[in-house]
């Protein structure tokens, strides 16, 4: 039986799959032949839940992801924290490659500043 928080990173999952027109890796890419939790085309999304009020992000976890993303041919990769506090909605954070917050910011923006 799965725990609360193995059903929440599975939810999570499939939720981020639906939101992104992308596919849920099975065991959570812990195979060989797809890394991260979801993917389209493009993008590799590595998925990660907590209940606490903080998350511990470190360089390696970025470098693995981003790894992962390039030795699977994407172009680029994003991390998803989710925070989920009992009483409080779920609060969803992004984070992704400088460079690539330029370059969505520019595309989205006709004065970036």
């Amino acid at each position: 039986m799965r725990t609360y928080g193995q059903r929440r990173s599975k939810q999570q999952e499939r939720n981020l799959a639906t939101e992104v027109e992308g596919r849920v890796h099975p065991a959570s890419g812990a195979t060989m032949f797809a890394k991260g939790d979801v993917s389209t085309d493009t993008v590799l999304f590595e998925c990660k839940t907590t209940g606490a009020a903080s998350y511990t992000l470190s360089l390696e976890s970025i470098e693995t992801v981003w790894r992962q993303a390039v030795n699977s041919g994407k172009e680029s990769w994003v991390m998803q924290v989710a925070f989920h506090r009992p009483g409080t909605a779920s609060r969803k954070i992004a984070i992704l490659d400088w460079n690539e917050y330029e370059s969505l910011r520019s595309s989205l923006c006709t004065d970036p500043r």
